[in-house]
Formats: structure tokens, sequence, C-alpha cells
């Protein structure tokens, strides 16, 4: 886990290096696991480009709508940028708006 002020992210791989390798290519990193205040939320990060792909696809194939839930969209995908993200949902409290862990 890496510590980050008042959180853990837990990217769950075998470093940053893999995850900025894995991260521009896919443009979205599922399951991501943010600890805060003992409680762990698992959030999916993806790009807004990503996000559009996935979503039309979902709905090409004959669905009525898309829905997922603890989704991050982020305009670039680096740790950095994850990071800022979370603690801004905690400074505002968004934090609390996501699913937690079971």
């Amino acid at each position: 886990m890496k510590k980050n002020n008042n959180f853990d992210l837990d990217l769950h791989t075998s470093g940053e290096g893999y995850f900025l390798d894995y991260m521009p290519s896919k443009g979205c990193f599922p399951d991501a696991k943010v600890t805060f205040e003992g409680t762990v939320y698992l959030i999916n990060i993806i790009s807004p480009v990503r996000l559009m792909q996935d979503i039309e696809a979902e709905l090409k194939c004959n669905s009525i709508y898309y829905f997922e839930k603890n989704i991050l969209v982020i305009a670039e995908l680096t740790v950095e940028n994850i990071k800022a993200a979370i603690d801004k949902m905690i400074t505002t409290g968004q934090i609390y708006d996501l699913v937690k862990e079971a």
C-alpha cells in the first residue's frame, strides 16, 4: 500500500512502473483500493475517452442503460492525479458517497 496523507491507495500492482505501463494503453484501472478512516472502497478509475467507449459498447449490445458504481473519471491517468482526486474527494466529503467494499 502507498501511504498518502489521510488515506492508503492500493493499486494492487507490483509497483508504480507496472501502473504507468498499464494505464496509457488501457485508459482504465479497475478495483483500486482506497482505505480512509478504516473503511475500504473499491474505485474504478477511468479516462473520459475510455468511459465513452465503454458506454457506447454497452448501449450497442442492446442495453438500455449504463451503470457502474464507484467510478472516478480522471482526465489524465497518473498516480499523482489519482491521489489529488482522492484528496479532493476527502476534502469535499465525496468519499462518503462511495460504496464500501463488502
